[in-house]
């Protein structure tokens, strides 16, 4: 009586295993998102630096339109973070802006505001006076000798002009 050959079982053994493993019916799979928000599924594991993949579990018993239909919700809800996250930086800018003294906000326009220091206000040549937003300001060629205290001013950074009490000066920002 022969005695069967070992080779023929164990390459028989490495097919039939080998073929259940390539058959497309693998339980593992992963969930590959990169910094971008780009997501893959597969089922090799992850082979691109950029994505972090974790185990996705729940992807093993879905058809492949339930998975599609899954990645596209969560594509949207990504899309909708993005325009939320966008929504609130622009609230935030404007914000900011509204915040800013008018000055730094419109170099063309006139605003009121009044003068901080110092008291008395002269409204001479040289005098460095300051804001309530807080910019500083220098009197250009004018002697009025006002003596006034804290007063209200419209000033025209455009134009290099301060009104006070009808009367215009010639300034510079500093």
């Amino acid at each position: 009586m022969k005695k069967p050959r070992p080779k023929f079982f164990i390459i028989g053994l490495t097919l039939f295993v080998f073929s259940f493993s390539t058959s497309g019916r693998s339980d593992t799979f992963y969930r590959c998102v990169n910094s971008k928000g780009s997501v893959m599924i597969t089922n090799t594991g992850p082979t691109d630096p950029d994505f972090k993949c974790t185990l996705a579990a729940s992807y093993r018993n879905q058809t492949p339109q339930e998975r599609g239909n899954e990645q596209k919700r969560e594509g949207d809800l990504r899309q909708r973070q993005q325009i939320n996250r966008a929504h609130e930086e622009t609230q935030k800018q404007k914000d900011r802006l509204q915040a800013q003294p008018n000055a730094k906000t419109s170099k063309q326009a006139c605003y009121k505001s009044s003068i901080l220091s110092p008291t008395p206000f002269m409204g001479n040549n040289g005098e460095i006076f300051k804001l309530a937003d807080g910019s500083l300001w220098k009197i250009m060629y004018e002697y009025q000798y006002l003596y006034e205290y804290y007063p209200n001013v419209t000033i025209c950074p455009s134009q290099g002009k301060l009104v006070i009490k009808g009367k215009t000066l010639n300034v510079t920002q500093m």
